[in-house]
C-alpha cells in the first residue's frame, strides 16, 4: 500500500513504472498527472482487452473481476495499481446513502476485504499496489498516520 496526503506525488510516480507490465485502475476517474499517460496507458474495454491498461472503476466487485481476468489473460502485466483505492468504499458508500440499516456498512467493509483478500491470491509475479490518502488520527506534536478509510 502506498499512502500519502494529496499532492504528495503518489499517481504521479506511476510515469516511472512500464506502462507495457503496468495495468491501472483508475478509481475516481481522473486524468493521471503526467503528460505521457494518454500514449502509454489505453482503455481497458470489451474491445481491447489484450491490450488496455487502463481502467475507470470504482465498484469492488467489478475490480475483482478485472484483477482475476488479468491474473488468468494477462500474463504479461506484472503490477496494478489501485489508485485512490479507498474512494471504492466512499463512492458505494455514497450510492447507497438512502439505505436504511447498518448492514450496509459490513458489506461495504465485506467488498473492501474481499477485493484486498483478492489481490493477495493472484500469481506469484503479480503485484497489487493500493494508492490511498492518509488520515493523522494523532495530533501535530505526535502526528499517527493510517490509511483514511470511509467512516470510522
Amino acid at each position: 500500500m502506498v499512502i500519502g496526503p494529496s499532492g504528495t506525488g503518489k499517481s504521479s510516480s506511476l510515469r516511472n513504472l512500464d506502462p507495457k507490465e503496468t495495468f491501472v485502475i483508475n478509481v475516481a476517474n481522473k486524468p493521471l498527472p503526467f503528460k505521457s499517460f494518454k500514449r502509454h496507458y489505453k482503455p481497458f474495454t470489451s474491445d481491447t482487452k489484450e491490450t488496455g491498461n487502463l481502467l475507470n472503476e470504482s465498484r469492488s466487485v467489478a475490480i475483482i473481476k478485472v484483477l482475476q481476468y488479468i491474473d488468468a489473460k494477462r500474463p504479461e502485466i506484472k503490477q496494478i495499481i489501485i489508485d485512490d483505492s479507498g474512494y471504492t468504499m466512499a463512492f458505494e458508500s455514497m450510492d447507497r446513502i438512502k439505505e436504511k440499516g447498518f448492514e450496509k456498512f459490513t458489506e461495504l467493509a465485506q467488498n473492501f476485504y474481499l477485493l484486498l483478500k483478492t489481490g493477495a491470491s493472484l500469481r506469484d509475479d503479480l503485484k497489487v499496489f493500493l494508492f490511498g490518502h492518509s488520515e493523522n488520527i494523532g495530533d501535530a506534536l505526535n502526528p499517527q498516520y493510517k490509511f483514511k478509510t470511509s467512516g470510522e
